[in-house]
């Protein structure tokens, strides 16, 4: 999932030289609701990183360092399964929703990309003419 999400940020960014070819104004509104979504995903990537970094300091706390620490039962270390899991379901939630949009908005934006390229060719043709 989060390289899904990452995968088309960067695709955007690839796509961010070609907004400047496009002078079809209906096109525009798309193209700067695309940036605006890559910015929240940008953000919400950032809040990913955070809870990794978390989960990692604390798997380093529940580390047993001695083998006195390691007869110790699980419901007092620092990290257990349950927690974890807890831990993680809202962001695998919120990745989940990030892999739809980003799904959706890819195959609008490919479906205008070919538009446009179709009306470009037959803008060029009619002027052949």
């Amino acid at each position: 999932m989060y390289r899904k999400v990452t995968a088309f940020t960067k695709d955007q960014e690839k796509r961010k030289g070609m907004t400047e070819q496009v002078s079809l104004f209906p096109f525009i509104e798309v193209i700067t609701d695309s940036q605006s979504l890559c910015h929240f995903l940008h953000h919400e990537l950032s809040e990913y990183h955070r809870l990794l970094a978390v989960l990692e300091s604390q798997m380093s706390l529940t580390a047993p360092n001695t083998e006195e620490t390691s007869h110790t039962p699980a419901e007092s270390s620092g990290l257990t399964l349950l927690r974890l899991g807890l831990w993680t379901e809202e962001m695998r939630l919120k990745m989940k929703m990030m892999v739809q949009v980003v799904e959706d908005v890819k195959s609008k934006l490919d479906r205008m990309v070919k538009n446009i390229k179709l009306m470009d060719s037959k803008l060029w043709w009619s002027a052949c003419i």
